[in-house]
């Protein structure tokens, strides 16, 4: 069930990957933010064009 809902999730558009690390950004900046967050804001920024 929970493999089904990753391989079903939709692919996000580069805007919104950059909106998407925009806010984990913010939310690293205001408060504290764990690993696992940090590292899938820099996921979001990599597969972006530069």
């Amino acid at each position: 069930m929970a493999a089904e809902a990753i391989h079903n999730r939709p692919v996000l558009t580069e805007q919104e990957r950059l909106v998407n690390a925009l806010d984990l950004t913010k939310e690293a900046i205001l408060k504290d933010t764990d690993v696992d967050e940090r590292i899938r804001a820099l996921k979001l920024l990599y597969e972006c064009e530069p």
